[in-house]
């Protein structure tokens, strides 16, 4: 339960220490007076973001919500989850300073999310015109898988789907990316088959133009080996002339130290001879190469031009490039493949988890629209008929396959329909009551605040509205603000919210009220701001009830 609250520098409250006892609690005052601030500062407290307009009167000063909180040892699993220190009397302050936010639990910083789970265990809280949310389709799935207990199940299908939706968002990049079109494949195949069969070597083109240029020069170069053989080898040439040389001079012994250089000169001039001989007839052999030297040289230009490349190692980047392109859209092949697979599998999968869930939630509906007809009974609709329908859809999404209609009728004889078509306002308010009602009968939870749940009513419906409100109390701690008198007065404590105005500016202050002033309280919301001896009466009448 919630044993106080401390508002510092929030709105209207400048400081202000609220304390809270067990049963039911009611929160009176003038419209305007704040009443709906403490219930906006408890869901601040517990993990509601920042709204600038609740702070903004305060920019220059920190503003701190404190709540401290009686917890059963039901709840101390949540603190051993959190690793925080579980204790009775749990702190849980949330501070605001220099528009940054602090939050923490019994002194231990906590995020947001923790204390919003923190929240859903400990208290429920039913802001205004929350009543209009039973037309929102989540909503209305919120309250069913609730009261199905179907957390693990829906946490596994929100899961499933997930992934499938990952998967899905996966498979149409790869489509959208760089998969090749047949034809597309088919040409790139075609250019890399025609580079692969030209068996390129690097600098191969160099090489050939050498011997090209050899090849075409093959007769000037054979005419001058063939004059070097005349003018050197043939009779009267050199070689023999030295060698009559070298005979005459050996004929003197003063000159024998020439004779061994002129064999020198004459081996050096044969060995000539021979190498020119062995090279024309090399290039004789070779002569034939010069039409394949030819066509080669044609195939690589062919090829330089017909890619727009400058060498023989471009090209054959280039064909590396069209190789990966082709094995890349093969695997994107396999990729889509393997992917199609999966979302297969988790197709199948989200259909038995829907319905799994579906049926689940067929189960309970029973038991839930007769519970809710009991209790409308009670609040004044004796007649009621309310019940839920599915719809299957062809698609999945947030909350399984289906669509969720909550049918309803007030009135005798009236055919029930769609709630968001023939509820007003007061009935929708004792709807949501009953619902409420039953969430904290089944769920534990051990504080329920309520903003004026019954909005619309009056008289006899909100004496009925009081006495189940009574009713709860007996089970929770119950905070309400209200108007109603009748239902001010079968409230345990009550208390007054009420502003002061100074020169410059106003705050909210909040009081417990005693006995008499309670009387006197009552008696205006019967009555008005004048207050009359009949409505003080009718007010003592209403609190011995």
């Amino acid at each position: 339960m919630l044993l106080s609250l401390k508002i510092k520098n929030y709105a209207l409250f400048e400081e202000e220490l609220i304390l809270f006892k067990d049963g039911f609690t009611v929160i009176c005052g003038e419209t305007g007076s704040g009443k709906s601030i403490i219930l906006d500062a408890i869901s601040f407290l517990l993990g509601k973001r920042i709204e600038r307009t609740t702070v903004s009167s305060s920019l220059n000063k920190k503003t701190i919500v404190e709540g401290v909180f009686i917890i059963d040892k039901s709840k101390a699993n949540f603190f051993k989850a959190n690793n925080l220190d579980y204790q009775r009397e749990t702190i849980v302050r949330r501070e605001i300073s220099n528009k940054k936010s602090r939050a923490f639990i019994n002194d231990t910083p906590v995020l947001l999310n923790i204390l919003s789970e923190f929240r859903s265990k400990i208290i429920e809280i039913h802001s205004q015109n929350e009543s209009n949310l039973l037309k929102k389709d989540n909503e209305k799935f919120y309250l069913i898988d609730k009261f199905a207990k179907n957390y693990k199940l829906l946490s596994d299908y929100k899961l499933c789907l997930e992934e499938y939706n990952a998967l899905k968002d996966e498979l149409s990049k790869l489509k959208n990316s760089s998969k090749l079109s047949l034809s597309e494949l088919d040409f790139l195949q075609y250019q890399l088959n025609e580079l692969d069969s030209a068996h390129l070597v690097s600098n191969e083109d160099e090489e050939l133009n050498k011997k090209l240029l050899l090849l075409q020069n093959i007769e000037d170069i054979a005419n001058i080996i063939s004059e070097y053989q005349q003018k050197v080898n043939s009779d009267g040439g050199v070689v023999e002339t030295l060698s009559y040389l070298q005979k005459k001079i050996s004929q003197f012994s003063s000159l024998n130290n020439h004779v061994s250089r002129f064999d020198s000169l004459i081996i050096e001039l044969n060995d000539i001879g021979s190498e020119l001989v062995s090279y024309t007839d090399n290039i004789n052999a070779n002569n034939n190469d010069l039409f394949e030297i030819t066509k080669r040289l044609d195939l690589i230009n062919n090829l330089l031009r017909k890619h727009n490349k400058n060498s023989i190692d471009e090209l054959l980047e280039f064909k590396l490039e069209l190789r990966e392109k082709i094995n890349k859209s093969k695997s994107l092949d396999e990729q889509v493949y393997k992917i199609e697979k999966k979302i297969g599998l988790h197709l199948d999968n989200l259909v038995l988890i829907s319905d799994r869930l579906n049926k689940s939630r067929e189960d309970i509906i029973p038991s839930f629209s007769s519970s809710i007809k009991f209790h409308l009974s009670k609040l004044g609709i004796p007649h009621a008929e309310f019940d839920v329908k599915f719809v299957k859809l062809d698609d999945f999404y947030e909350f399984g396959n289906t669509q969720i209609s909550f049918i309803f009728s007030a009135n005798k004889g009236i055919q029930a329909k769609n709630i968001n078509d023939v509820a007003s306002g007061g009935e929708l308010s004792r709807l949501m009551l009953v619902i409420k009602y039953l969430s904290v009968k089944y769920f534990n939870v051990p504080c329920l605040v309520f903003d004026e749940i019954d909005s619309g009513t009056s008289g006899e419906i909100a004496s009925m509205i009081a006495s189940m409100m009574k009713e709860v109390s007996n089970e929770v701690q119950l905070i309400s603000i209200s108007h109603q008198p009748q239902i001010a007065a079968r409230a345990d404590h009550h208390l007054k919210v009420f502003k002061s105005e100074f020169e410059n500016h106003t705050k909210s202050n909040v009081s417990f009220l005693n006995k008499n002033e309670r009387i006197l309280e009552i008696a205006k919301l019967l009555s008005g701001k004048t207050t009359s001896n009949e409505a003080l009466e009718n007010a003592k009448v209403l609190l011995s009830q």
